[in-house]
């Protein structure tokens, strides 16, 4: 069963994206990374990693700094 309760499960708009995970648990992404960490854990960090990179270059792309 997957833990949805209150939880998003959809994205919001194009920049707020919601990445549904059957095999993780709550904030396991937010947790330090290990060698053991499974792949499917490894690539939600990845576009997590990528999502924010593009938050930042798009605040820098506004702003013209």
């Amino acid at each position: 069963m997957v833990y949805a309760m209150c939880s998003v499960l959809k994205s919001v708009n194009p920049s707020l994206k919601a990445m549904v995970v059957p095999q993780g648990a709550h904030h396991v992404d937010l947790r330090y990374s290990t060698k053991e960490d499974p792949m499917w854990l490894q690539n939600v960090r990845r576009k997590e990693i990528n999502i924010i990179a593009g938050w930042i270059n798009q605040f820098y792309a506004d702003s013209k700094l």
